[in-house]
């Protein structure tokens, strides 16, 4: 690993990935299109108070040293950039995790910043997971049946204080300029999960002026397949809706901040929930972790650390979820 001094000129750095060298060395390499992206950029440096002018509010980063080219793959980029032929776009959605206890839908709130995920295919009477986790994991999800309750709740929207989240402006900002996502691209590790449920799109997130809340969220199978692949080995893809998210501002106090984790004009809300693959023993073994101690849980656990990615259909926002499929190990 070395770093390429950027603050002279311009420097283009290429290299051919490993699978760019196999497809070289089978003589079917062609480029058809490309991605960038701005993983190194650290935009804070970015100064608008500096006192030599506009010339140098960017200079910092311009100039800040960058990483020679990698050759794997997924570490190429981590962080695309979008491509939007609207120039009068103020504002892109983003999506957050929604972990707020007070909402009573089923969500799951991460615990150690992972969402667990039950794995009860082996354990007896005594050593039943989810009895463990009760009380110290709240609301976390079953891996092991087809109709999965709890979910992990996330919001789509703009972020921001600058425009209030009313329903004018979800029209204006959102609606109109095509930035609102009816699907969600899930990417998945297909050695851990099998399948994907998402939200009924007929279900109902809502408020109202006095600061009541409607919620009908309930789960269905996802449909495999959608969107294009990420990009890691052994990961597959499903297609899963989304819900009209219609938490709005009506006043000071029903502003919808206690129901939505987005400050201004609130897009699509979805749910995520797994089915994990039946036989685990040998995944435990080679990719996770088996016999081990967790901080505020007793005894001990196996578990696998894996990453969902999720992709707005429409406007490419990205969320990532880190999940710990786990079960008892003593």
């Amino acid at each position: 690993m070395a770093f390429l001094d950027n603050s002279g000129d311009i420097i283009l750095d290429a290299v051919l990935t490993e699978v760019g060298r196999k497809r070289m060395a089978e003589g079917n390499f062609s480029i058809v299109k490309f991605a960038l992206g701005d993983d190194e950029i650290d935009y804070s440096l970015y100064n608008p108070n500096h006192p030599s002018g506009s010339a140098y509010y960017d200079l910092e980063i311009l100039q800040t040293p960058i990483f020679e080219a990698f050759t794997s793959q997924n570490a190429s980029i981590n962080y695309g950039l979008l491509s939007n032929t609207n120039t009068e776009l103020l504002y892109l959605p983003v999506a957050l995790m929604n972990e707020k206890t007070s909402l009573s839908v089923g969500n799951t709130v991460k615990y150690s910043g992972i969402v667990y995920v039950r794995d009860n295919s082996g354990d007896s009477t005594t050593y039943n997971v989810r009895d463990r986790l009760n009380g110290v994991v709240t609301n976390s999800l079953d891996g092991n049946t087809t109709t999965p309750n709890n979910f992990a709740l996330f919001e789509l929207g703009l972020n921001t204080s600058e425009v209030v989240g009313t329903e004018s402006n979800k029209d204006a900002y959102l609606t109109t300029t095509g930035l609102i996502d009816d699907t969600l691209i899930v990417s998945y590790d297909s050695r851990i999960i099998q399948t994907v449920y998402g939200l009924d799109p007929a279900g109902e997130f809502t408020n109202d002026s006095t600061g009541n809340l409607t919620t009908t969220l309930s789960l269905v199978a996802g449909s495999p397949g959608g969107g294009a692949a990420i990009g890691l080995d052994n990961y597959d893809n499903y297609t899963v809706n989304t819900v009209n998210n219609k938490i709005y501002y009506f006043n000071s106090t029903s502003d919808g901040t206690n129901f939505s984790v987005i400050a201004g004009p609130r897009s699509v809300v979805g749910g995520l929930a797994f089915g994990i693959v039946g036989a685990l023993n040998d995944v435990y073994t080679n990719y996770g972790n088996t016999g081990q101690s967790i901080s505020g849980l007793t005894g001990t656990y196996d578990y696998i650390d894996t990453t969902v990615y999720v992709v707005g259909a429409s406007t490419g926002t990205t969320l990532q979820i880190p999940l710990r499929v786990i079960r008892t190990a003593s």
